[in-house]
């Protein structure tokens, strides 16, 4: 059957669109058509609003942590500066107190020694026999927990110096000439002040070696042996630290500038050990 011809007005063309297979009959698209009528009344908008359903909350309970000792010292503070000035003020205040919080917090203070327990020993050698290689005793310095001399004298040597080491020891032949005392008067001197304490020191063996003492090795404490005060080398190995390094680094101290002096070498060891006597105590109880 041949189909009509259609003339291709803009309502055929909306027609088209619908004849789609199978086709649909004419009542069919009569009654699209009718829908598609440009005459027909617009239809009137509803006005109602639906009620909007209600959103459940879903916040999470957080439960309050205690407050800090640091964050109730810093309350009070942050509060009246808030009240005064305004927020840009307030923040920079707030900065200004965690900065100084943090400060105190990371600063670590020496350890607290008994009494009477703990004294540090330091000994200035000279040189003997050919070329000086040999050490012999030349001073003797013993001080206690509060760096207060105990005990602080040049010692007569026996053999003939052929080096003062006075660059490092400080000590002059008229040093051992005046006010000095015997070797043997030295060693009970220290014999007795060293007897049931804490022996605390850099490089305590060369200074034991000299004086010819013994000292028990869990009652001394050794700056140049603790491995925390220690180097590592790129092999693996531990190497001793000079004292004038550490003091630096850990006291913010110079010692050693010019001539040494067993004085000041020994107190630098006491104030060293204090600051890490926490840690280092603990750690002998861990090794036990």
């Amino acid at each position: 059957a041949v189909q009509p011809k259609l003339r291709h007005t803009r309502r055929s063309i909306t027609l088209s669109q619908f004849f789609v297979p199978p086709y649909h009959s004419l009542a069919q698209l009569s009654s699209v058509s009718a829908l598609l009528s440009p005459h027909q009344a617009p239809t009137r908008r509803c006005t109602a609003t639906m009620a909007k359903p209600k959103r459940t909350s879903h916040k999470k309970t957080v439960t309050k942590k205690p407050t800090t000792s640091n964050w109730e010292r810093l309350r009070p503070q942050l509060t009246k500066g808030a009240k005064k000035k305004g927020s840009k003020h307030a923040a920079r205040d707030l900065a200004e107190a965690l900065q100084q919080a943090k400060a105190t917090k990371t600063v670590k203070k020496p350890h607290t020694v008994a009494p009477d327990t703990y004294v540090a020993l330091d000994c200035e050698m000279v040189g003997v026999g050919s070329n000086g290689r040999e050490s012999a005793l030349a001073r003797c310095s013993v001080v206690d927990e509060q760096g207060k001399v105990l005990y602080d004298r040049h010692v007569q040597v026996d053999e003939r110096v052929t080096d003062f080491r006075t660059k490092y020891s400080g000590v002059r032949a008229k040093d051992l000439k005046h006010d000095s005392v015997t070797f043997r008067d030295c060693q009970q001197k220290v014999a007795a002040l060293l007897r049931g304490k804490i022996l605390v020191g850099h490089a305590l063996s060369n200074d034991l070696k000299v004086l010819l003492l013994p000292h028990p090795r869990q009652q001394m404490r050794d700056t140049a042996r603790w491995p925390p005060l220690m180097r590592t080398t790129r092999h693996g190995k531990r190497r001793p630290r000079k004292l004038r390094d550490l003091v630096l680094e850990h006291l913010d101290r110079k010692i050693q500038e010019g001539e040494h002096g067993s004085v000041e070498d020994a107190t630098a060891a006491m104030d060293l050990y204090k600051l890490f006597a926490a840690d280092w105590e603990a750690s002998l109880r861990l090794s036990a």
